[in-house]
């Protein structure tokens, strides 16, 4: 395993012990779990990249896929810590929907054969390159939109915070 992916390694058991603490330390609320659920996404981002950096070329592209859907969830959770954050009041139910119904649509494109990324090559050196897909563009809107949307929605609520 080289550098890189020690140090990735590192950063996701950092990501899941900081899920941990926050979520079992203390008095349990949905701030607490909405955060704990964006380091988990991140711990999982990490542990796909591991994986991803070191597959043979025939499981590649399933940790491609892995590393990418796993990347959604990071936005997914940061956008639901946002409406959380600061008094734990949950988002309206539709709002929920439209969360993991998105983030459904985008594992559903991630998953289609050639959908989001097309193929993977490993040349002899250096690091693993990505061909996209047709979809590729749909899913960096869907990252960009929903970071948009969570610190738009932390934003305003920056007064709340005096």
């Amino acid at each position: 395993m080289d550098i890189i992916n020690i140090i990735v390694a590192i950063a996701t058991i950092i990501n899941f012990v900081l899920a941990g603490i926050v979520y079992f330390h203390g008095k349990r609320s949905g701030m607490k779990l909405g955060y704990s659920l964006v380091a988990v996404s991140v711990g999982l981002w990490s542990f796909s990249m591991v994986f991803y950096r070191i597959a043979d070329s025939a499981m590649a592209m399933l940790w491609a896929q892995a590393l990418y859907i796993s990347a959604s969830f990071i936005e997914s959770t940061f956008l639901y810590f946002a409406y959380l954050f600061p008094s734990s009041q949950q988002p309206a139910l539709w709002k929920r929907i439209i969360i993991i119904l998105s983030n459904i649509f985008v594992i559903i494109a991630i998953l289609i054969p050639g959908g989001v990324i097309r193929e993977v090559r490993i040349p002899e050196q250096g690091e693993r390159i990505l061909l996209w897909g047709p979809f590729y563009y749909a899913y960096v809107l869907y990252i960009v939109a929903l970071f948009y949307w969570a610190f738009l929605l932390l934003i305003k609520k920056i007064p709340l915070l005096d």
